[in-house]
């Protein structure tokens, strides 16, 4: 599977599979990317939780599916970051683009 949708996937793992200290690459996303690793990590399951939703996923699927299949631990953690990025909750966003 895709390592950033897994629930349990930190900057610690991350740096062990890609073999560079842990310190190295925090420095790597603080500084080159100008963001936090969570924050990298949060936009790529926000990214994967709005194609579920624009390839009509989330018409058969509840939020809470969407949620954890983008790797969210929680629907409200993934509300938070959702609307942290939009502006807007999940159900706004998909009332939006109906």
């Amino acid at each position: 599977g895709i390592p950033y949708l897994k629930q349990d996937f930190t900057l610690q793992k991350m740096a062990i599979d890609i073999e560079v200290p842990s310190h190295h690459l925090s420095y790597f996303f603080n500084e080159n990317l100008d963001t936090s690793f969570n924050n990298w990590k949060n936009d790529l399951k926000i990214e994967h939780a709005i194609q579920l939703m624009k390839d009509g996923s989330a018409t058969f699927m509840t939020l809470d599916a969407v949620a954890k299949q983008s790797g969210f631990m929680s629907r409200s953690n993934f509300y938070v970051v959702f609307k942290n990025k939009f502006g807007m909750t999940p159900t706004e966003y998909l009332n939006a683009q109906a």
